[in-house]
């Protein structure tokens, strides 16, 4: 099932290649959920973007295990947890003014009605930190 010494598509890296099954689809070693990948059934799958894919769904599920399964997690809280070096009202001026890349949603039309962020999007916000992260130490530290 897995091919030595073959360089990752994705990263180039050398890693042991997935072939995958393109007529089923298959089970990860990690999760044991049946994925639909190789997607793309002309190409194999890497154990890498497998991996990478599986590491990247960890986000929201550590997300939805903290705040027990809410979809949308109320500003404050996000603040509270995440931005603890700001006060509420400019978190949310930051979010408006897109110097924090998140979308908050509002449940209602109004202006009052509350407003919050959801969990994919503060997963993918956290996920993107932690590239921005990862390329900058690769740039200082080879």
């Amino acid at each position: 099932m897995f091919n030595e010494n073959a360089n990752c598509p994705c990263c180039n890296a050398m890693t042991k290649h997935f072939s995958g099954l393109p007529d089923r689809p298959f089970t990860t070693a990690l999760s044991g959920n049946i994925n639909e990948l190789p997607l793309n059934l002309n190409r194999k799958a890497t154990r890498h973007e497998i991996l990478r894919r599986e590491f990247e769904m960890n986000t929201t599920f550590l997300l939805m295990a903290k705040y027990d399964g809410l979809p949308i997690i109320p500003a404050q809280q996000v603040c509270e947890d995440f931005f603890p070096h700001l006060t509420l009202p400019k978190f949310l001026r930051k979010v408006s003014e897109g110097q924090i890349p998140l979308q908050l949603v509002r449940i209602e039309n109004s202006q009052k009605s509350a407003r919050g962020v959801h969990i994919q999007d503060l997963a993918a916000y956290i996920d993107d930190r932690r590239k921005a992260a990862h390329r900058e130490y690769k740039q200082m530290y080879g």
